[in-house]
């Protein structure tokens, strides 16, 4: 039987039928998530949080049109809830910054950013400015008004740096 003919009679007050739509919409729900989502728990996970949305949003509806649209919106929405819960995740738990094992690594690179800051001095007293005053810890507005220059120039300038430092640090050129 057709869900939105299933909602009907639910709405009607089959118990069946609505016991029925559920267990279609579970097994429907359970079949997507296992297509788009690869960690078993975490689809089950998402097909019980959709059920229960729908549930909770079963006697509040009147829907006329297409119970079954409302619902597979109700799982989409569920499924990018989860997909944002799982990348918020994984960004708070990476690294922000390699850790670098020997006392000698850190003095070579120490060595390499300073040789790379005097040659970006040549190039531009500007970028070499900006770094050191993020690097010392001025928010942007204050970086703005000792340089007299605006944000978004701000922004601009300090990209090109980071990109020169990098490229410097990278290759011991600046290009």
């Amino acid at each position: 039987m057709d869900i939105n003919e299933l909602y009907q009679q639910a709405r009607s007050g089959d118990v069946r039928a609505r016991e029925q739509l559920f267990l279609s919409l579970s097994e429907r729900f359970r079949l997507l998530a296992h297509h788009r989502v690869w960690n078993r728990s975490d689809e089950e996970e998402v097909a019980q949080e959709a059920l229960a949305a729908v549930a909770s949003g079963f006697g509040d509806l009147d829907i006329r049109e297409s119970f079954s649209a409302w619902a597979y919106k109700v799982f989409d929405n569920r499924l990018l809830a989860y997909v944002k819960r799982r990348k918020s995740t994984r960004n708070r738990n990476e690294p922000l910054f390699e850790q670098i094992p020997a006392q000698d690594a850190n003095d070579d690179l120490r060595g390499r950013l300073l040789d790379c800051l005097r040659k970006l001095i040549v190039n531009n007293q500007r970028y070499v400015r900006i770094l050191n005053l993020g690097y010392q810890g001025y928010a942007m507005v204050e970086i703005c008004e000792r340089m007299r220059i605006t944000k978004n120039n701000a922004y601009v300038v300090l990209s090109r740096a980071r990109s020169l430092l990098k490229h410097c640090l990278e290759t011991g050129k600046v290009a």
